[in-house]
């Protein structure tokens, strides 16, 4: 990439086309050389999307943490890589023979990373393919088959705090609620009485509860958490006597047995006994063959709008370890990063000075320059994804996005990733200019201390809206 401090986007242009081109260059740059006396360092590129001349930049090939930046290279990864219809699918296969209502043998579920399924719709649609097939009790056991990823649930560089935090949620194979189950607490008949606490879906983790009823709404607060690696939740806190259902939601420990344990719940609930227990298959135990009973499949386009939009972490990682999987057989952290470096590659984004440890940007050992942002953004603009890839980027004032409150002057003529960590900010996307141009642009802000998160944003702002003056008044 052509790096410089200025060039005009027109050829040949006038002298006030001059003036407004580097006028616009040196308004960002202010804006983000003033961020440096709070101890902010920045990384900044912005360029013509169609011919790749740089308009504006700032310290291009500094490196530094991204945040859910990260994210851009997994989606522009996932669509110039596997591309946007490959299927991630879901199945549930038979093993044995059916006769008189039984199944003398097994149930397989085996997964490849589908991070959008959900308990309420999935586990009712496998269940009705069993009944249908005239199934009414397993002499067997219910396999779970995450083989496809390995089972390192805990991104490299993840914090330690809190594991039942939903933005944390592990990643397997198989997963249900985005690696999430819901508590439902609901205030007890007295004051000082048990509250009452509900799993959705039924049967999928063992609750520890130390929820009691209070008499009064502003004494209400509930907390679920999790030790790492445990399997039971503990539910504590105070409910007040009048609340019905309220909705807790928690990161669960090992997503794809919670799946299988939901899965007999709902199968022993709609009459079809299960024998057996719910394990995973042995190494070499029905790695194929049987009959498949039931199949979901969803494409990796209908993974983006919500992983983009409302910066979602765990589908993040799990197309991560899916594009890992694609590439060496096994889905792991190490093979999602190698990955998303050869796909890239192949469209000429270099990230050999980046590292890239997880796909969401939740890990701190992610590094990146506007630089290579701006190379992923540009070629994912040149090819033939570029309108699947613009239309899941959150836009100015969008109120289904982490965008809901920026730059809503500007609206759909900034569509842009955002990314937050405690001290580090990012932006990066297109910007459509007022001589109707588009620009790709990034900007990564990192700062030495917490609580300037806030700093940055107004920064990265005010280079959008000089980006997009440009051209104004010709």
């Amino acid at each position: 990439m052509r790096l410089g401090i200025l060039i005009a986007l027109l050829a040949a242009g006038t002298a006030s086309a001059q003036d407004s081109a580097g006028s616009v260059a040196r308004a960002c740059r202010k804006a983000l050389q003033g961020l440096s006396k709070y101890g902010i360092v920045s990384s900044f590129v912005a360029m013509d999307a169609r011919t790749g001349d740089v308009i504006a930049e700032h310290g291009a090939r500094q490196l530094l943490v991204p945040a859910s930046n990260m994210k851009v290279l997994t989606a522009a990864a996932a669509l110039l890589g596997p591309g946007p219809d490959h299927l991630i699918l879901t199945d549930l296969v038979l093993h044995g023979v059916s006769r008189d209502g039984d199944l003398y043998g097994s149930l397989r579920l085996r997964g490849e990373g589908d991070p959008t399924l959900r308990a309420k719709e999935v586990l009712p649609a496998l269940v009705s393919r069993v009944r249908a097939k005239g199934i009414r009790r397993v002499r067997g056991d219910l396999l779970v088959d995450d083989r496809l990823f390995d089972r390192v649930f805990h991104g490299p560089g993840w914090p330690d705090d809190s594991p039942a935090r939903r933005h944390m949620a592990e990643v397997a194979a198989l997963s249900l609620d985005q690696g999430t189950v819901q508590l439902r607490v609901s205030g007890g008949k007295r004051k000082g009485a048990p509250a009452r606490v509900d799993v959705l879906p039924a049967g999928a983790v063992t609750l520890r509860e130390t929820v009691k009823t209070c008499g009064r709404l502003k004494d209400q607060s509930i907390w679920g958490d999790r030790k790492r690696a445990e399997d039971f939740m503990r539910v504590g806190g105070r409910c007040w006597v009048k609340t019905r259902d309220l909705p807790v939601q928690v990161a669960v420990h090992d997503p794809a047995m919670v799946f299988g344990r939901a899965l007999k719940r709902a199968l022993v609930d709609a009459g079809v006994r299960v024998d057996g227990t719910v394990r995973r298959p042995g190494p070499e135990e029905h790695r194929s063959g049987g009959h498949l009973v039931a199949r979901v499949r969803t494409r990796v386009r209908d993974v983006l709008p919500v992983l983009m939009k409302n910066s979602q972490n765990h589908r993040a990682e799990m197309l991560f370890k899916h594009m890992g999987a694609l590439r060496t057989r096994i889905g792991s952290f190490e093979g999602g990063a190698a990955a998303v470096h050869a796909i890239l590659r192949r469209s000429d984004v270099d990230l050999d000075r980046c590292i890239v440890a997880d796909g969401s940007g939740l890990s701190r050992e992610n590094r990146l320059t506007a630089d290579c942002l701006v190379s992923a953004l540009r070629a994912v603009w040149l090819s033939p994804t570029r309108d699947i890839f613009v239309n899941v980027l959150p836009y100015g004032g969008d109120l289904r996005s982490t965008m809901r409150k920026r730059l809503q002057n500007i609206g759909k003529r900034v569509r842009a990733k955002t990314g937050t960590l405690s001290d580090a900010s990012a932006l990066a996307g297109f910007v459509k200019t007022a001589s109707g141009r588009w620009v790709v642009f990034a900007a990564v802000t990192n700062g030495s201390k917490s609580g300037l998160v806030w700093r940055m944003r107004e920064a990265q702002d005010s280079v959008v809206r000089a980006l997009a003056r440009l051209g104004a008044g010709k």
